[in-house]
């Protein structure tokens, strides 16, 4: 089976499994998903609808921490913690102090402005998506009544979902 990664082409934290895949030299296909529409797709596989998802032929793993990881386990070529107990817990406190302290707010505050900018959303999104991606994101954020509440419906849940007031 080959390994996926799915991911959000925005996303820093998609980022983050990225580069450790790359840094590990391990090859992957990546599947770009579309926010909202990846919602159904996520939870076939993992049981929170987040994303970064790696799926491999052993298992399924939903986290760029937990991706890392899995990774370091599942090869000790090119590790990407350190090996000494110590060092290690450090460098996994500062991760996890990094994620919530600078990715998580970076990420509110993009969003925050990004929702309210269709033609800044639109091309973010379907940058390396499905073909039917731009329509999607597109009809969400067209003008027309159903469109609008349709688009309106996602923003509050993507807002919800990030914790943004």
């Amino acid at each position: 089976m080959t390994t996926r990664l799915y991911t959000f082409t925005i996303s820093h934290f998609a980022e983050k499994a990225r580069w450790a895949l790359d840094y590990k030299r391990i090859h992957y296909q990546e599947n770009r998903l579309v926010p909202g529409s990846h919602i159904p797709i996520v939870k076939r596989m993992a049981p929170a609808t987040f994303v970064p998802v790696l799926r491999d032929d052993r298992r399924v793993i939903q986290g760029s921490s937990a991706i890392i990881d899995y990774l370091d386990a599942r090869t000790t070529e090119r590790p990407l913690t350190p090996a000494d107990p110590s060092e290690r817990q450090r460098a996994i406190e500062l991760e996890r102090w990094l994620d919530r302290e600078l990715g998580e707010p970076v990420r509110r505050v993009f969003y925050f402005h990004a929702l309210n900018d269709p033609d800044l959303l639109i091309p973010l999104f379907n940058q390396g998506g499905p073909w039917w991606a731009v329509c999607f994101v597109a009809s969400a954020s067209a003008r027309s009544p159903i469109a609008c509440a349709r688009c309106t419906r996602l923003r509050s849940r993507m807002r919800r979902s990030i914790r943004i007031a």
